[in-house]
């Protein structure tokens, strides 16, 4: 296949946004040229009126004329002083007209020349700075010349292979003229690229005659068996089970010269004291997490007051007494022991006592807010920030490329797409911070964190270290624990607390929980169960309490929690597709989709009238309804109305209503309707980020409560008896039950929450955190004696039993 050159002037930009698929970065454009053809590709800044030379094929589109498919363009530019002036200031961000004259007064017809070759000279002109020398710098990186041949080449060596175009040009990015040769050199280098896994790379890797007992392929199954191994949840692993795993990958034990390439690269860590291999990123996040947590405890002073423990019971009190006196402090327990009170009593304790820098951070959006709706109940007014811990780190764009080029595969292909500004050099600015809902830190998130809290600083973890683990590598909460980190538990269960909460604290014990016989809400019966065993049964009986409910909202208060997303029957797709269909009454559920040739073939999993949650943290444009008395040009018209749009923040967790997804100006935008805070918000159709929301996975509602959960237990949730691993496990159905706040409903066989409980896994992942704190010149030696004092603090209060729930 070859590329065709065509030059066309752009009269209309259709549609302008990033592309998700796109690492880099560069947005999609979909345009309208003045000879009226119909244009695609990836384009930073297009200027419309401007003529481009574009290098890509004609292409059919469903439903409309051929468009021509661009893979590279570059603007034609007036041979002339004027005209490079022109192109300057158009197409290079920092240079104006006036900068743009400069420099071409300085260099004349030889400007773009020196500034693609020696950008550096520019600085030498009045006005230009280092900034703007990077900007032109990076402007030229991005707009190098296709070369055909090698663009060829690679579509031939590709053919057959599930390899993405965009990955072309990824190759041609970071090798120009030799990535036909690199590729077929070094295969396993493509490892490093986004989207691409280790049987596509293989397969094709093999089929170029890549030898089989090649080091390079040795190397890459090593790197990549650590990371199956991080994404199981471990930070470490032995020797053996590495070679296990890449043992699968390439039909043999890799050899000890692969192995000490992948050390000598830094590919792998081996961590000599506990004989074990880490990736790099994961043993420096643990190493940073043991470091600032030892700094942290060193640099802490005794508060120079007492909280006011009235009121507490005696674990809240022990918890008060650790704020006081410790640096770090983790206060864990299970529902319905007063984590959260205990916090809140000892936060107000020291606003009333003058101290003002006090920030709650929490990995998840709906759990930071959940957080901010408590401390406005119990702190009215204290303007105490709540937010997610990357908000409160200052999330930055990466100004890396990802999927850079490497021999071999490297860790983290395609992922970590931003940095942080807040780090030990700008820490965030606060006196005391609280981590809350610590069990869903993952140690990249917890060392980023750390790294960004200043020596002095209070920092206080809360938690419940028996609920499902993060999802990222590592055991944060419960290492830090089992370390010696001054913790208490509280372990008194309130009284009136209710069938959940008895059932969840028989659930940490083994014990099979026992249903209320019927529910009386008032008396505490607030857990009830349906015994069905077929799966379509149980499915039409969770959209039958829904419809018969009379006292909770069936959208809005009520919530299906599910293992799994695509588990036949039970899991989330299809209980949203359900659900859906029997309380979506708007009149247009079914006839709002999308135009499948403008939005690529992609389809949403909801439909107008859907109840929705947001996946990911984000910005989109706010919706604000003009006065009629407001003269001014619209942002944007939609139901007859006139709007002003801004930006936004709408966070990982957020729900809403779908109100419409329309068309303007040859875009697709979804209208939602947000809840908690309410507002109303246009995103783009491509890349909303959205998915249907009457059911979700019980990780996407780890942090969240809700007034009325129902839960399909079935014994088909994966499981693996022989090897003792599966989501449906007891810290599965211990963390299903805990999302409920006032009524819970299991609809299922009871003996599949009976073979749950009887499943503990928690402490089975694999880490390292625990010896790097107990280490010589760590925490133990500034914590010890913690226990002891608790016991102390223990042994002065009656406990109370557990009958008199």
């Amino acid at each position: 296949m070859s590329l065709e050159c065509l030059d066309v002037t752009l009269h209309k930009t259709v549609y302008h946004k990033t592309n998700a698929n796109d690492p880099a970065g560069v947005p999609f454009l979909i345009g309208k040229t003045t000879s009226g053809q119909s244009i695609k590709g990836p384009m930073r800044k297009p200027v419309e009126l401007q003529t481009y030379r574009l290098w890509g094929d004609w292409q059919p589109q469903k439903g409309y004329e051929p468009a021509f498919v661009f893979v590279h363009h570059e603007p034609i530019v007036e041979q002339s002083e004027s005209g490079f002036a022109q192109y300057l200031s158009t197409f290079v961000d920092g240079l104006g007209p006036i900068k743009s004259r400069a420099i071409v007064d300085e260099y004349g017809m030889d400007s773009l020349k020196v500034l693609r070759e020696n950008p550096d000279d520019a600085l030498k002109i009045k006005g230009i700075t280092p900034e703007i020398v990077e900007s032109i710098r990076n402007h030229f990186a991005e707009n190098q010349q296709v070369d055909p041949i090698a663009y060829s080449k690679l579509i031939e060596l590709f053919k057959g292979h599930k390899i993405p175009k965009r990955i072309i040009r990824f190759l041609l990015r970071d090798w120009g003229s030799d990535a036909p040769a690199k590729v077929q050199e070094l295969p396993y280098m493509l490892l490093a690229y986004p989207g691409l896994g280790w049987k596509t790379v293989d397969a094709f890797a093999l089929s170029v005659g890549y030898p089989q007992e090649g080091q390079a392929r040795h190397v890459a199954a090593l790197v990549e068996a650590m990371e199956k191994i991080a994404g199981d949840g471990h930070t470490v692993a032995s020797r053996t089970e590495v070679n296990e795993i890449a043992f699968s990958l390439v039909g043999g034990l890799p050899n000890d010269e692969a192995w000490t390439k992948a050390e000598n690269d830094r590919l792998i860590v081996h961590n000599y004291y506990e004989d074990n291999y880490s990736l790099p990123k994961i043993a420096e996040a643990e190493r940073t997490i043991a470091e600032r947590l030892a700094l942290l405890a060193r640099t802490a002073i005794p508060l120079p007051f007492s909280l006011d423990d009235d009121g507490l019971l005696a674990g809240q009190q022990a918890a008060m007494r650790l704020v006081e006196q410790h640096g770090v402090v983790v206060v864990s327990g299970a529902p319905g022991v007063g984590k959260t009170h205990a916090v809140t009593k000892a936060i107000s304790g020291c606003v009333k006592h003058g101290l003002r820098g006090i920030r709650f951070v929490a990995p998840t959006g709906k759990a930071a807010k959940r957080a901010a709706e408590l401390l406005e109940r119990a702190l009215p007014g204290s303007g105490i920030v709540s937010s997610t811990v990357h908000r409160a780190l200052g999330p930055i764009p990466s100004q890396e490329p990802e999927g850079v080029p490497s021999e071999v595969a490297k860790s983290g292909r395609g992922r970590g797409a931003f940095t942080f500004s807040r780090n030990e050099e700008n820490p965030i600015e606060a006196q005391i911070i609280v981590c809350d809902e610590a069990s869903m830190l993952d140690v990249l998130l917890g060392a980023d964190l750390l790294r960004a809290i200043a020596p002095g600083t209070r920092l206080i973890f809360v938690g419940d270290p028996n609920q499902l683990p993060s999802v990222g590598a590592g055991s944060v909460l419960r290492d830090m624990i089992d370390a010696g980190i001054p913790t208490a538990t509280l372990t008194e269960v309130q009284r009136n607390c209710g069938t959940i909460v008895r059932a969840c604290h028989d659930i940490l014990k083994g014990k099979p929980p026992t249903p209320a016989d019927k529910v009386d809400l008032d008396a505490g019966n607030n857990w009830i169960h349906v015994e069905l065993s077929k799966p379509e049964e149980i499915a039409e009986t969770i959209v039958n309490l829904h419809k018969s409910t009379k006292t909770f909202d069936p959208v809005w208060d009520m919530q299906v929690i599910s293992p799994e997303k695509a588990k036949a029957g039970v899991g989330c797709n299809n209980l949203n597709r359900l659900l859906s269909d029997a309380l979506n009454t708007w009149k247009g559920h079914h006839q709002s989709k999308a135009d499948d040739d403008e939005q690529g073939g992609y389809e949403p999993s909801f439909v107008c009238g859907d109840k929705v949650v947001r996946t990911k943290n984000g910005l989109c444009d706010l919706m604000t309804v003009m006065s009629d008395d407001d003269d001014d040009r619209p942002d944007w018209t939609w139901g007859n109305q006139r709007f002003r749009l801004s930006e936004t923040d709408i966070v990982n967790g957020d729900m809403g209503d779908v109100v419409d997804i329309c068309k303007a100006r040859g875009e697709t935008y979804v209208v939602v309707d947000f809840v908690s805070p309410r507002r109303r918000c246009r995103l783009p159709f491509m890349g909303n980020h959205l998915i249907a929301a009457y059911a979700m996975t019980c990780h996407k509602a780890q942090g969240s409560g809700f007034p009325y959960v129902v839960l399909p237990v079935h014994n088909s949730f994966f499981y693996d008896e022989k090897k003792g691993i599966g989501m449906w496990n007891r810290e599965m159905i211990y963390t299903l039950f805990s999302r409920a706040e006032r009524f819970l409903v299991t609809v299922g066989p009871r003996a599949a929450i009976e073979s749950a409980v009887k499943r503990p896994t928690v402490g089975r992942r694999q880490t390292r955190l625990k010896s790097l704190i107990q280490s010589p010149s760590r925490i133990l030696e500034v914590f010890e004696d913690v226990e002891a004092e608790i016991e102390e603090i223990l042994a002065n209060v009656e406990q109370e039993e557990f009958a008199d729930v």
